[in-house]
């Protein structure tokens, strides 16, 4: 959420922690992640690590591809797990 004014940086934690649980999937598989903000700030999951060919909306960076998620609503990400294309360097 960006360093307050004493130079303290802010978190959002993720069921109570600062990491977020796990999640295993396979290519091709369905991930279906209800999110709920209670952070008292607008929020949105970018999901690092995973390739979304198909659903660039699904990916939640604020203000680039979706809207933020307002304090006290809920989004649900729904995507399909893509292989991740060939590396365009050696």
């Amino acid at each position: 959420m960006g360093t307050g004014l004493c130079g303290c940086a802010q978190l959002i934690k993720i069921n109570g922690g600062t990491v977020g649980p796990t999640l295993y999937a396979n290519v091709n598989d369905w991930l279906v992640v209800r999110v709920v903000n209670r952070a008292k700030a607008p929020a949105a999951m970018h999901w690092h690590g995973i390739h979304q060919a198909n659903s660039p909306d699904m990916d939640g960076v604020p203000g680039v591809y979706r809207n933020v998620i307002q304090d006290g609503q809920s989004f649900e990400y729904r995507f399909q797990v893509s292989p991740h294309p060939p590396a365009s360097h050696p």
